[in-house]
């Protein structure tokens, strides 16, 4: 074998190694789903459970909270887990992204929690959409 083909497959057989081994960047779980609730004093409502696929925060908009009022949201794993989740605070036509160490070990279900901020009297209804990955 001559020495320029020596050479090429020298360079050549390194750099396929590397693309063969090479980890693809993960696509986050980024489409929206409908979530609502209905909540009276300090209680709660989640979402649906969805699979968490990068390490970036969750997204959530609320399209309606009833009454002018407030929610708060925070991440939680599928069976409750802490998650060391942000608490973001939401109003009718907000988003926020909520920070949450849920995909620290790799893939996992998640969910969002709401709640009223204040103890209302009456009940509180709410609805919006969310992603478990926000990129």
């Amino acid at each position: 074998m001559n020495t320029v083909k020596r050479k090429l497959l020298g360079v050549f057989i390194p750099m396929l190694a590397m693309a063969c081994f090479a980890t693809p960047a993960i696509a986050g779980n980024v489409s929206s789903s409908s979530w609502s609730g209905y909540a009276k004093n300090w209680s709660t409502f989640d979402t649906p459970n969805r699979q968490k696929q990068n390490s970036s925060a969750s997204f959530v908009r609320a399209d309606n909270v009833s009454g002018n009022r407030t929610i708060r949201v925070w991440a939680l794993g599928y069976s409750n887990d802490d998650v060391s989740s942000s608490v973001e605070f939401l109003r009718s036509n907000k988003s926020a992204l909520v920070s949450n160490n849920a995909f620290k070990n790799g893939p996992k279900q998640i969910q969002l929690r709401m709640q009223n901020v204040e103890n209302y009297i009456s009940a509180t209804s709410a609805y919006g959409v969310w992603s478990p990955d926000s990129n």
